[in-house]
């Protein structure tokens, strides 16, 4: 069974002049644009690929690495907008859609909107500015002093909202952060204190001077109170003033 969004290891059923076609078991044959492979596969290689939904609706694969997978969250770039919804870059030979209900506000191409990936019945992999319908205001499972990862989403007055593990709000205040922050950034490690998480620069390396991680930073638990202020703003032309963001919000 193929699992859409995720990477899957398939075999090689045959080629074409411009695609290698994948089995994809009861999903059928799926295809990948010779393009995005290595010169040396054959039928009857077996190879991991990613598998996602195409332009046209059905299942494609590529050998990238995709922005987000399944049930992740990233800033991805508008391509193209149509009445029907729009059309983002995940990085793949072909763009992701976002149905027009599943939009915050109006986009066009170049702004950068900040998506969950999931998994629509009919429509299968795409995108949703809906944040709130997929993340949670408090995380009642982490332990004090566990390790969290960040997804900076917005620029607030109070300093920075971020999506923990793909699963929660958080608020990351002005005054604990202690190195430039752009939206859509990742990879940022966190401790959860007592009162929530505390910001410890990338991968986790304490920029800026001694932090205590149970005392300050990143909080979790309230963040609710603050979320229905910020729900409709996750979309920014890229590489606006909104885009590049100092370490201390004015």
């Amino acid at each position: 069974m193929i699992a859409l969004g995720q990477f899957n290891t398939l075999k090689i059923l045959s080629q074409t002049s411009t695609h290698w076609l994948l089995d994809g078991g009861d999903s059928g044959e799926i295809r990948l644009s010779k393009r995005d492979a290595p010169r040396d596969w054959r039928v009857a290689d077996e190879v991991t690929v990613f598998v996602y939904t195409g332009e046209d609706g059905y299942l494609a694969a590529s050998t990238r690495t995709p922005l987000a997978k399944v049930n992740e969250v990233a800033s991805l770039t508008v391509l193209e907008a149509s009445r029907d919804g729009i059309w983002l870059d995940l990085g793949l030979e072909e763009a992701v859609f976002m149905p027009r209900a599943e939009q915050q506000q109006r986009l066009e191409p170049g702004w950068r909107s900040m998506v969950m990936m999931t998994v629509d019945e009919r429509l299968g992999l795409i995108a949703s500015a809906r944040l709130n319908d997929f993340l949670d205001d408090e995380a009642t499972d982490l332990a004090a002093g566990e390790k969290v990862e960040l997804v900076v989403a917005l620029r607030t007055d109070l300093g920075f909202k971020a999506v923990v593990n793909n699963r929660y709000w958080g608020m990351l205040y002005g005054d604990e952060v202690f190195e430039p922050l752009r939206i859509g950034d990742r990879d940022r490690l966190a401790r959860v204190g007592r009162g929530g998480l505390s910001h410890l620069g990338e991968r986790g390396g304490d920029v800026g001077g001694p932090v205590d991680p149970l005392e300050h930073g990143l909080l979790i638990e309230g963040a609710g109170d603050r979320a229905a202020y910020f729900e409709d703003a996750f979309a920014l032309p890229s590489g606006s003033e909104h885009d590049r963001h100092a370490a201390h919000p004015t």
